[in-house]
């Protein structure tokens, strides 16, 4: 619910209490938190699930890749989207040309 709404402070609430509650944070769920921040335009926040997935050993796939790319064309923020092309690419992330033409795009 909090993606399609876009309720992005109730999602990242959520993802950072499901450890407390013993829940796995997953893809699924830090997916979900990414698009709640896609849909409400905080590129910043979706940059800073990316990081957390990193620090936390959380695979970044394709799909977080491209809600991550959406964002910061919505933001305006070409060169945020260049350098995580750049880092994806080193960490032989997945990537399809959603992921590409966002990033032109943005």
């Amino acid at each position: 619910a909090c993606g399609a709404s876009a309720e992005w402070e109730t999602a990242l609430a959520l993802l950072c209490v499901m450890p407390e509650a013993r829940v796995a944070v997953d893809i699924v769920s830090c997916s979900v938190a990414l698009r709640a921040c896609a849909n409400s335009g905080v590129w910043t926040q979706t940059l800073e699930i990316l990081r957390w997935m990193a620090a936390h050993d959380i695979e970044i796939d394709r799909i977080a890749c491209n809600i991550a790319m959406g964002s910061f064309l919505q933001g305006g923020e070409w060169a945020t989207a260049v350098e995580l092309l750049s880092v994806l690419s080193r960490e032989q992330v997945d990537m399809d040309s959603v992921t590409y033409s966002t990033a032109i795009a943005a």
